[in-house]
């Protein structure tokens, strides 16, 4: 007979019965046979009725629902397994809703996470496998979340305050040369960056268009084979490049006289020293010798260097006579820096002197636009971005960058975002960096202009020579000589025959600045006529208009008021200044010229990574 005391007793038989239930409850779990698809109600319904009859005699082996005081039924693994699937199905409807019943989605979900269940879902180690479990939190994890982000976007999809900020190391505006260059060094670098350019495609003024068949340059341009960068960065033979004559015809008192390379075209030099030639004495043409000499040997590194002459400025001391510089330089570097009264920095001069002599002028096969397609080929589709205007760029607490931009995805809607970085560069005009930075620079804001028509045509005027055409009276004489548009001209076609369809050719014709009182009309008409006076009415009888090319800020100033004397005029600083982990890049922070573009941008993408932990 037990001396135990009831309470006492009745205690120590429920702790016996306790344990032959969980006796009972592992055999079970061992037994698959229990668990057989046929046996799945009576054993459900075996274990159901055991614990509900033990329940009745030690109460505290159960759980009461204190609402409805009802004793809560047991849960087994098969009963869990069942949850689980019952789980997935719940969340796979409310995935499948949260699109078009919003209101709905949401209710439901919240009442599928208030739901309690009899036993907690924590599994001890011996039932099931504690990496399958955390696999399947994880998972359902997940799917709550996507159920949220799927009802979010569905109830407001173009409310930037409702989006989830997209996060990333570097964020990069402006998607010319210079832009482009800072993602491929990033890239290169396997640091994230998004790219955000506001036109309809890449290249800034870099950029070709196809109208007609004919390929269009915007704006007249010329790719030096000695860029050093360029070389280094582009794949040369995919750009195939076609090599223009080295010199020019300059057109002078109803006739053209040719201005040849001695080193290169000796034969077509020699009659340049004679009286006859009207462009600069025979002096003059000893010391273009001399200057080639001079930028090639003792000037290795011309922007590196302290000056604050102009071009004028160096001309004048070379010794060059008023006749030369006013009919040939004039034109030729007006053309190049759309700069003809020469106040340009003479270190640029030096630089353009230096790769003319160990370079040639060239065009890609397929348009100066080619530069760019090659470097959006090397990069990540998904981290570069056209029709995305920035509307605002700002520093948050904790010294990232946030810009708010607006894009316009593929279905032609407009929507706004929210992108944030640890790092921001500003590859911009010198305007744009102003307006997004909120500054005022007066020579960042200034800048030079070009207008560019093209033509098609039957026939060029001189076939078999690929030239540059000058208008050596437009600058003669100290009252400005006529008053004329065109400053040069050329046929990209005999360069390269890929400019014009078959039979075709194609003119180009540059004036430099923008004349905002003529139409687009109105300036073929008068260029047109310009043309005919230098190569006759059988070649301009054909001339049709294809374009007209309005440039305003074609390049910033480089004068040395504006990039300053010192030796990094033409390398400056990444830093803003305005804002932190701001950073600039572009031919204003440069030299204005594609090596200089392409430099600025990945010497900033190499600021970016060593001053940050990416």
């Amino acid at each position: 007979m037990c001396c135990l005391p009831p309470r006492a007793r009745d205690t120590r038989e429920s702790l016996s019965v306790t344990k032959g239930l969980k006796d009972e409850m592992q055999r079970r779990r061992c037994s698959r046979a229990d668990y057989s698809q046929k046996n799945i109600s009576s054993t459900l319904k075996r274990d159901r009725d055991t614990f509900v009859r033990r329940s009745k005699c030690f109460p505290f082996c159960g759980r009461r629902n204190t609402t409805e005081e009802k004793i809560c039924t047991f849960s087994t693994p098969l009963e869990e397994r069942q949850k689980e699937r019952e789980r997935e199905m719940v969340y796979s409807l409310l995935s499948r809703a949260a699109a078009t019943t919003t209101t709905t989605t949401t209710t439901t979900t919240q009442k599928w996470r208030s739901s309690s269940f009899p036993f907690p879902r924590k599994k001890k180690k011996g039932w099931n496998d504690a990496n399958k479990e955390n696999t399947g939190r994880r998972r359902r994890r997940r799917r709550r979340r996507g159920i949220r982000a799927v009802v979010q976007s569905s109830s407001t999809p173009n409310n930037p305050d409702d989006d989830d900020d997209e996060t990333t190391s570097v964020i990069i505006v402006g998607g010319g040369l210079a832009g482009l260059a800072a993602a491929t060094r990033l890239q290169k670098d396997n640091i994230p960056y998004v790219l955000l350019e506001s036109s309809d495609g890449f290249g800034g003024r870099a950029r070709t268009d196809v109208v007609n068949g004919y390929t269009l340059d915007r704006g007249f341009a010329i790719y030096l084979s000695s860029y050093e960068e360029c070389n280094r960065i582009f794949d040369l033979d995919d750009l195939d490049l076609r090599t223009f004559y080295a010199g020019a015809d300059v057109r002078f008192e109803n006739r053209f006289y040719r201005v040849a390379d001695p080193f290169r075209h000796t034969a077509d030099a020699l009659p340049s020293l004679l009286p006859e030639h009207k462009i600069g004495s025979p002096l003059d043409k000893v010391l273009v010798g001399l200057v080639r000499l001079q930028t090639v040997f003792l000037r290795v590194k011309p922007l590196q260097r302290e000056s604050e002459k102009t071009i004028e400025e160096r001309l004048s001391e070379f010794g060059f006579s008023d006749e030369m510089v006013d009919r040939f330089f004039r034109p030729f570097l007006g053309g190049i820096f759309f700069n003809p009264e020469l106040t340009t920095d003479s270190r640029l001069f030096d630089f353009v002197m230096r790769s003319l002599a160990l370079g040639e002028n060239c065009l890609p096969a397929k348009g100066i636009g080619a530069m760019a397609e090659q470097l959006v080929g090397k990069l990540d589709e998904n981290s570069v971005h056209k029709n995305a205007k920035v509307e605002e760029i700002k520093n948050v607490e904790d010294g990232a960058v946030e810009v708010r931009v607006n894009m316009v995805n593929k279905e032609g809607q407009k929507t706004t975002s929210i992108k944030r970085g640890k790092k921001c560069i500003l590859a911009v005009e010198g305007p744009e960096c102003d307006r997004l930075l909120g500054t005022k620079d007066k020579q960042r804001e200034k800048g030079v202009g070009t207008t560019c028509v093209y033509f098609s045509c039957d026939k060029p005027y001189d076939a078999k020579n690929p030239m540059l055409y000058l208008d050596g009276e437009k600058y003669k004489g100290s009252k400005g000589g006529k008053k004329t548009l065109v400053n040069n001209c050329c046929f990209p076609s005999v360069v390269s025959p890929t400019y014009a369809p078959n039979g075709k050719h194609l003119c180009s014709a540059s004036i430099i600045g923008v004349p905002s009182e003529l139409s687009d009309e109105q300036i073929g008409e008068r260029v047109k006529s310009e043309l005919s006076e230098w190569f006759g009415e059988s070649i301009t009888s054909s001339f049709e208009l294809l374009k007209v090319y309005r440039i305003p800020f074609a390049q910033p100033v480089q004068t040395p008021s504006a990039k300053g004397g010192g030796k990094n005029a033409f390398e400056q600083t990444c830093e803003s200044g305005a804002m932190k982990n701001v950073y600039l890049a572009g031919d204003h922070r440069d030299a204005a010229t594609f090596d200089g573009a392409l430099m600025s941008g990945r010497r900033c993408a190499e600021y970016a990574k060593s001053n940050g932990m990416f």
